[in-house]
C-alpha cells in the first residue's frame, strides 16, 4: 500500500499537536536525545518558545516503539492553573484516565459504598404505577490526593513518563509548589518526568539556580526552530505526494513571514495546499492569499485583543513591535524616537505589562542592538 493511500487525512499539514509520524517534520535528533535520556533514568527539562512544536514533539515521542510499549505516559498541561488545588485537579483528571489507575480508583470508590446503597420507589405517571431503582445516598465524587497519585505511580505495572507542560506556571502559585513536588519526585524510582515550558529564563532559574528545589534535577534540552531547508524538503514532499507542487520561493516566503514558527507555517501551508488543485503549482501569490484569509478570519479576535491593552501607551509599544517584526532594543533611543514612544521608563513598564498578561511572545533586549 502506498503512503498516499494509507493516509486518513486529505491534507498533510496539521496545525494540532497529534501529528501522524509520517507527517512529522524532522526533529529526529531531538527525539532520539530525549528518548535516550529517559531510558537512562534522567528527568528532562524541555525549553522552547511557544508554537514551534514542543507539545507535538512530546506526543511524537510517546508514540515511538521504545516508549509506547514500555511506559505509561501522562501529559498534563498546567498553563491554565493558578494554584496547587487546580494543579492536583488536572493531574488527577489525566491520571484517572490511565488504565493502570482505574483499579486504584475503583477501590477508593468501593470504600464509600457500605451503607450508602438504597432502594427507592417513584411514581410513574405514564403507567400509573410505581417503579423501583437503586441509588446512592449522600454519594460524593472520590477525590484522589497527590499522595495517592504518586503512590500509584510508584507501584504501577511498568515505568511511567509524566509530562508537566508549561511547568513555569507553578512559580505563580501562592503555594510553594516546586518544593512540594520535589519532595515527592525525589522518592520515586518508577517514574521519569519531562518538565516542559515556553519561558527559558524561568525554567533556567528553576533548574539551574542553587537553592531552588529542582536544582540540577533534570537534563536540559533546548528546542530550536526547524531550519528552512528542512521545511523546504518537507513541504515539497507533501505537495508532490498528492500530485501537487509548490514553488520554492513560496516556501521561503512562508518561512520568513512566520519567522520559523512551526504552528504558523503549518497553518498557512494547510490553506495553500487546500487551495491547490491536483496538477497545479502553488506560488508566492497563493501564500499571500492564504495569509489574507487567515487575517480576515481572525480580524475580530485581533480587535478584541487590541482593545484589552491598557491605554494608548501599551498600544503604541505593541504596534511598534509589530512593525519591527522581530523586536530587539525596544528601550534604545533609536526605537523610542522612531515610533515616538515617549519616556524609556514608560516603555519598559508597557513591555512588562504586555509580557505579564501573556499578550505577546517577545524577547526584550536592552540597549541598541
Amino acid at each position: 500500500m502506498s503512503l498516499k493511500k494509507s493516509r486518513v487525512s486529505v491534507n498533510p499539514f496539521y496545525d494540532g499537536i497529534n501529528i501522524p509520524d509520517e507527517l512529522f517534520c524532522d526533529r529526529k535528533e531531538e527525539t532520539g536525545e530525549i528518548i535516550d535520556l529517559l531510558q537512562n533514568g534522567n528527568n528532562v527539562v524541555l525549553k522552547a518558545p511557544r508554537r514551534i512544536g514542543k507539545s507535538s514533539l512530546i506526543t511524537h515521542i510517546f508514540r515511538q516503539k521504545e516508549i509506547s510499549g514500555n511506559y505509561n505516559t501522562l501529559y498534563i498541561d498546567i498553563m491554565g492553573t493558578n494554584n496547587a488545588k487546580e494543579f492536583v485537579r488536572d493531574f488527577q483528571r489525566v491520571f484517572s484516565n490511565q488504565n493502570f489507575a482505574k483499579l486504584k480508583i475503583a477501590k477508593e470508590i468501593a470504600k464509600s459504598l457500605p451503607g450508602k446503597l438504597a432502594l427507592e420507589t417513584e411514581f410513574d405517571a405514564l403507567t400509573g404505577g410505581f417503579k423501583e431503582r437503586f441509588g446512592f445516598l449522600d454519594f460524593k465524587e472520590i477525590s484522589l490526593s497527590i499522595d495517592n497519585i504518586f503512590g500509584c505511580l510508584e507501584n504501577a505495572d511498568k515505568p511511567n513518563i509524566v509530562v508537566f507542560d508549561e511547568f513555569q506556571q507553578i512559580k505563580y502559585y501562592p503555594e510553594p509548589m516546586a518544593a512540594i513536588l520535589r519532595t515527592y519526585i525525589q522518592r520515586l524510582n518508577n517514574t521519569r518526568f519531562i518538565f516542559s515550558g515556553s519561558s527559558r529564563r524561568m525554567l533556567s532559574t528553576m533548574f539551574d539556580s542553587y537553592g531552588e528545589p529542582f536544582y540540577h534535577s533534570a537534563e536540559s534540552v533546548d528546542l530550536q526552530i526547524i531550519s528552512e531547508p528542512k521545511y523546504e524538503e518537507f513541504c515539497l514532499k507533501n505537495f508532490r505526494d498528492y500530485d501537487k507542487d509548490i514553488e520554492v520561493p513560496a516556501i521561503e516566503f512562508t518561512y520568513n513571514l512566520a519567522a520559523g514558527n512551526t504552528y504558523e507555517i503549518q497553518r498557512i501551508m494547510r490553506r495553500v495546499f487546500a487551495a491547490t488543485e491536483k496538477g497545479q503549482t502553488a506560488s508566492k501569490e497563493a501564500v499571500k492569499v492564504a495569509v489574507e484569509r487567515i487575517l480576515d478570519r481572525e480580524d475580530q479576535n485581533y480587535r478584541e485583543k487590541l482593545s484589552m491593552l491598557n491605554g494608548m501607551k501599551e498600544r503604541k509599544v505593541f504596534l511598534a513591535i509589530a512593525l519591527e517584526g522581530v523586536a530587539t532594543g525596544m528601550l534604545s533611543q533609536k526605537i523610542v524616537r522612531k515610533y515616538d514612544l515617549g519616556a524609556t521608563s514608560s516603555v519598559a513598564q508597557s513591555l512588562v505589562n504586555l509580557c505579564a498578561e501573556d499578550r505577546l511572545n517577545l524577547v526584550i533586549k536592552n540597549g541598541s542592538s
